[in-house]
């Protein structure tokens, strides 16, 4: 993710590139949803995560990164996988495919691994 300056006489202010952080923001925005599915205030998410409810807002509006912790940290707190905040709640099963996914590569042997890829591509052009 990039992240530029722009500066005024009072303060400087980071901003997203549109163009490049399309994908981070969107997900920035699938945390919103995800917080507010658990019922969770931004105050208490940040007392969970021992931080500001500042930053869990940022996450959040796609204005700071979301680091790898923080990602596991709330996917554990909303009672998700990880992968599940790059999607909608309500597409939550595309998120826990890919955690599969992941899962099961991670498990085999990478020649193994490989060959199950080159499938899964042949898979998808007869789809």
């Amino acid at each position: 993710m990039e992240v530029y300056k722009s500066h005024d006489n009072v303060r400087s202010q980071a901003y997203l590139h549109p163009a490049k952080d399309m994908q981070y923001a969107a997900m920035a925005n699938f945390l919103r949803e995800w917080r507010k599915l658990s019922d969770k205030t931004l105050v208490e998410v940040a007392t969970v995560l021992g931080t500001t409810h500042t930053s869990i807002l940022r996450y959040e509006r796609g204005q700071m990164k979301v680091p790898a912790e923080v990602i596991n940290a709330l996917a554990e707190l909303y009672s998700c996988v990880p992968a599940e905040l790059q999607f909608a709640p309500e597409d939550r099963a595309s998120g826990r495919r890919i955690h599969e996914a992941i899962t099961l590569l991670n498990d085999l042997d990478p020649e193994i691994a490989k060959r199950w890829i080159e499938i899964g591509k042949l898979l998808k052009e007869k789809a």
